[in-house]
């Protein structure tokens, strides 16, 4: 059906412009017969947002997080009668949830992870209960879904790898992810139970990071 962005805002996709901004991760700089280097671009993420367009359903992009659980910082949400879903990507700088999403990634991660969710739900590896009210296994598991998406998101050019925390570059959820190069068995395993790492700062001295489980089944 389409994509709507409402009250969406990053990386210059939004609700008052043309979903294919100039210079945004989806602008491939085509133009007039000519090409023009967009180094934001990435292929990847512009596949995705177009097979979303081309989907059986409507998705709409907005930064209303008034509905998240207190742990959540994304999610995509089914409403209606099941063919219309939130993509649901709030900035959360600011805010009780801000140290949690600079952790995880930024909200760029956040982006990336819940669109890729809003593409297993076009393509039924993830489906919705009867009237759209929760979710339910598709083709595959849950799990495998949720690993697909982390890794996925975790490789995007719009995520944060690392992030400095007390003197020390940290890295991120995503980053960790990333670092475990599609392994998915230490995927889950990290997503679900998490771990504490020691970092090294600037000074020679050391910092626990805890990272929690960034899913639960």
């Amino acid at each position: 059906m389409e994509i709507k962005w409402h009250q969406f805002c990053l990386y210059g996709l939004c609700s008052i412009y043309s979903w294919r901004k100039r210079n945004s991760f989806i602008d491939n700089g085509k133009r007039n017969g000519k090409t023009k280097k967009n180094r934001n671009y990435d292929p990847e993420f512009a596949r995705i947002i177009e097979a979303l367009e081309q989907s059986s359903y409507t998705f709409t992009f907005t930064d209303d997080g008034s509905g998240l659980g207190k742990e959540i910082l994304g999610q995509v949400t089914p409403e209606g009668n099941g063919n219309n879903f939130n993509v649901v990507v709030p900035d959360h700088s600011g805010t009780s949830k801000s140290d949690n999403q600079k952790l995880f990634g930024g909200r760029g991660a956040i982006l990336a992870e819940e669109t890729y969710h809003a593409y297993q739900i076009s393509e039924g590896f993830i489906k919705t209960g009867s009237g759209g009210k929760g979710f339910v296994k598709g083709t595959g598991t849950i799990a495998a879904a949720e690993v697909d998406a982390k890794i996925w998101a975790a490789a995007r050019p719009m995520t944060n790898g690392s992030v400095t925390m007390e003197g020390a570059s940290v890295p991120t959820i995503a980053g960790i992810i990333h670092q475990q190069r599609g392994d998915r068995t230490k995927v889950l395993n990290f997503i679900t139970k998490g771990t504490v790492r020691a970092i090294q700062n600037l000074t020679g001295g050391e910092i626990k990071v805890t990272y929690p489980p960034s899913y639960k089944f």
